[in-house]
């Protein structure tokens, strides 16, 4: 390629063009070296030093009667050859890429040649070195051991340091960078590992220069050591390599275990190594537990290669690292009919929904408190562009809460290869970026430190949602513990509400800021691009803890008395009418103030009943959703494993709703349970068409109030047992939880008193809640008080006892029934224990009158 700065007044005669002089041609030399290589020109060669051979004192060469003696070997010996590795990496002189060291090379390569030896650089100058007898004493001989010393670092005593002349590194290990107790600000990234003889590589926490002396008074030599911290296991704290060695102008020898090195003065001096502790360094070595290589692929048994592709394909199927919710599952929506209203007259794209079944001032207030604040909705893309500026863009100020994602530093980044997409998806995918370009939730990145792919889900509605495969980063950030709240009591606390009110946030996740420093770890790469998030993606581990931690702060003052809140679904509730244009608004106060901004076409006000939580919620209590019950009526006959899977995973959601569910669903269960075939008899279609026939009359859940006294049936059977949470009020019994648990192998031979207080016991842990604030009353026909107050009962029943008493638990025959509900569940619970028969006993005597036998 021609180059138009090039210096013409310079000519080569071998390219016969400008640029460099003949003898700065680098081609040129590779050209004559390789003839010279191959046999050609050796009477240009010149006479080098090295070449000489050495007589012995016989007379003869000793370096030709060595070659002669290997030419009598096997000559199949000579074919062999093998290379041996030794420890690399780290910050050196030739550079951390193979590019940067293919360079050292073709330098050395050209500088050994005798045109430019001329240009060699001067070695440094040191003192001359010798080792005599003297540095044998208090060795113990025959010896192979290391050079290990104690020396100061950054101004600490720092023993177990050895002196590896083989490592081109300086390496600290982990816990004596700790005990020096450096801060981490000292320590710089690397990108570059350190490679051990067997090929291995290890990423370096980071490389931090340190001063270390070595010698006491006038034999002091300080050098500043540029330490690569490594995590792994070792018996030395350091090891100084090459580079420590060259710079102290040292030269080791283990023989003597004594390295001569030079003063501050220029001076040589000796220090001694201890034999002692390089044998315990050694101890300690052979006493850590070897790392197993890896299992070459075709060493695995098929069994294992089965189950790991499996599992890599459950985790390309699975979508918990992209989804922030199941698709309709948590999304409140209102039960009753609504009506939708204009936020500003004469904007009909501008809307959102009310309630119809409230009085007409009621309705009128509410309307005027919307558009008095119209500014918290977002009506999306389209509304973000005609009524905010880039500046004006709405969001969480990062005072109040930013997104950290605290990635391990141990773990190394994961840039993952771009995926294909077909043309239908690729239009999505740009119709995706593009908007939250536009949004400014997103931005082009050019460098990032992390890289993941975009993975495409089809929507209900045909639709695609866009997602990002974070797993890679996810794996690499600690899990936030930050609690969620509790579904059930969530739930509980909106029975009894005159008035509710359903909000959801506008790409609530994307509302809090991702902090500056981590946005290039949430990079994604797409056929247009490389891009970053500036806002908190759905796909984030810890997305949902941060959420709920930011309305936790900004609902404080309200929540549990007006305002429910789970993660970006809440709920303002009211238990007056009258009440809640005061809830709403200062609801709404709060909104404005930190700036969050609602979705109008997922809200709705002003209504008596809608579904939050998975659940229909209403002033009555809590019914099972519609939705979920439709989808099991709906559901065929099962024809496959799968097909049960579905069905016993959508019962799962209305266990609380079902008496002893687990009795109705161990038909079921027995089918999936071990490496069965599919096999579908009488007795689950049985049990199929019993569920059915079940969930079209289940009962309304209630809510008990403070004060209120608790009852509690339970039953066993062979293979479950079984609870129900009952509240009565005005004489009339409603249910309030339903339980049941199966039985291991184990439980199933417990005795039939033993099963009935297993059941309070386990009840009392799922139940907690309710056992914390009531009395319960447990109302059963066993002697169960009796037992579990008997100080030689068995130990089971002694634990148990013991776990109860924290509750204030009271024991209660059974009285009338009162409610359908219940008389199915006691008529389900008609077990009786199964006395095994004893059998007849035969005595034997041996007919004699004596006490002590014939």
């Amino acid at each position: 390629m021609y180059n138009k700065y090039r210096d013409t007044k310079k000519y080569c005669d071998f390219h016969r063009d400008h640029g460099h002089l003949t003898e700065e041609c680098t081609h040129l030399k590779d050209n004559i070296e390789d003839l010279i290589r191959r046999g050609y020109l050796t009477q240009f060669k010149a006479k080098s030093s090295y070449s000489r051979t050495y007589e012995n004192k016989d007379g003869g060469n000793k370096f030709e009667n060595r070659k002669a003696d290997y030419k009598q070997n096997d000559p199949a010996d000579q074919k062999r050859s093998e290379d041996i590795l030794v420890i690399t990496g780290g910050s050196v002189y030739a550079g951390t890429t193979p590019s940067g060291a293919k360079a050292s090379v073709n330098k050395f390569r050209h500088q050994v040649n005798y045109h430019n030896s001329g240009k060699w650089s001067a070695p440094p100058k040191i003192p001359h070195c010798t080792f005599t007898e003297d540095d044998c004493k208090g060795i113990i001989y025959p010896h192979d051991d290391p050079m290990v010393l104690a020396l100061s670092v950054a101004n600490r005593r720092v023993h177990r340091i050895l002196i590896d002349g083989g490592s081109s590194a300086n390496i600290l290990f982990c816990p004596a960078f700790q005990e020096l107790q450096i801060d981490d600000k000292h320590v710089k990234p690397v990108n570059y590992p350190v490679i051990g003889f067997t090929g291995a590589t290890v990423i370096p926490e980071g490389i931090v220069s340190l001063p270390v002396q070595i010698g006491q008074g006038k034999d002091i030599k300080n050098v500043m050591v540029d330490f690569m911290i490594v995590k792994v296991p070792a018996a030395y704290n350091a090891i100084l390599g090459r580079p420590f060695i060259h710079d102290a102008g040292a030269v080791v020898s283990t023989y003597h275990l004594t390295m001569m090195y030079t003063t501050n003065d220029g001076r040589s001096t000796k220090v001694k190594g201890s034999q002692e502790q390089a044998k315990k360094c050694y101890h300690t070595a052979l006493k850590q537990p070897p790392r197993p290589p890896p299992l070459a692929e075709e060493e695995l048994p098929q069994s294992r290669k089965r189950k790991r592709a499996e599992r890599k394909k459950d985790k390309l199927l699975s979508m918990e690292n992209f989804e922030h919710r199941e698709e309709g599952l948590l999304e409140p929506t209102p039960a009753e009919e609504t009506e939708e209203i204009e936020l500003e007259e004469g904007m009909a794209d501008r809307t959102v929904r009310i309630g119809t079944d409230i009085d007409l001032s009621l309705r009128v207030n509410i309307i005027g408190l919307l558009r008095e604040h119209a500014d918290i909705f977002l009506l999306g893309h389209y509304f973000l562009q005609f009524s905010f500026s880039g500046d004006e863009m709405p969001g969480i100020d990062p005072s109040v809460m930013v997104h950290r994602l605290n990635v391990n530093r141990e773990v190394r980044p994961v840039k993952q290869k771009k995926r294909t997409f077909s043309t239908e998806k690729n239009i999505a995918i740009q119709e995706e970026v593009n908007k939250l370009l536009a949004d400014k939730f997103i931005e082009e990145c050019d460098y990032p430190e992390w890289l993941a792919n975009v993975v495409m889900v089809k929507k209900a509605n045909g639709q695609w949602r866009m997602c990002v495969d974070f797993t890679n980063l996810n794996k690499a950030c600690p899990k936030d513990c930050y609690p969620l709240p509790i579904i059930d009591q969530l739930v509980d606390s909106t029975i009894g509400q005159a008035l509710l009110s359903f909000m959801d946030a506008f790409s609530g996740y994307h509302q809090i800021s991702l902090l500056e420093s981590d946005r290039k770890k949430a990079a994604f790469i797409t056929d247009t691009g490389v891009y970053n998030y500036k806002a908190m993606p759905f796909s984030l581990k810890n997305a949902r803890a941060t959420y709920q931690k930011l309305v936790d702060k900004i609902f404080a003052e309200q929540k549990g008395r007006n305002v429910e809140v789970y993660v970006d679904d809440s709920i303002v509730k009211s238990k007056k009418e009258a009440d809640h244009i005061t809830d709403l608004r200062k609801t709404f106060a709060t909104l404005r103030q930190y700036g969050m901004k609602l979705n109008p076409k997922k809200c709705v006000f002003g209504v008596k009943s809608g579904k939050f939580l998975g659940f229909l919620v209403s002033e009555r209590g809590i019914d099972a959703n519609p939705e979920k019950l439709e989808a099991i009526l709906n559901l065929p006959e099962p024809k496959s494993i799968r097909d049960i899977q579905i069905l016993t995973g959508k019962m799962v959601a209305l266990t609380r709703f079902i008496s002893k569910s687990a009795d109705r669903s161990l038909p079921f269960f027995q089918v999936l349970k071990g490496n069965k075939t599919f096999k579908w008899g009488e007795e689950q279609e049985k049990a199929f068409a019993q569920v059915k026939n079940h969930l079209k009359s289940l009962p309304t859940i209630a809510r008990p109030e403070v004060g209120d006294v608790l009852q509690l049936y339970i039953s066993a059977s062979k293979k479950t047992v079984a609870a129900a949470l009952i509240m009565e009020k005005d004489k009339v019994q409603q249910p309030v939880y339903f339980f049941s648990h199966i039985l291991n192998p184990a439980e199933q031979r417990y005795p039939l008193i033993e099963k009935m207080a297993f059941a309070i016991m386990i009840a009392a842990r799922k139940l907690k809640p309710y056992f914390d604030a009531h009395k319960v009353q447990v109302l059963t026909n066993q002697p169960l008080e009796k037992s579990l107050q008997r100080l030689d009962t068995s130990g089971r029943l002694l634990k148990w006892a013991v776990e109860l008493l924290e509750y204030d638990i009271e024991y209660r025959p059974r009285t009338a029934i009162k409610a359908q509900a219940l008389a199915d569940f006691i008529a389900e619970a008609s077990y009786e224990e199964e006395e095994e028969p004893l059998g007849t006993w035969q005595i034997y005597v041996d007919g004699s009158a004596a006490v002590t036998g014939s």
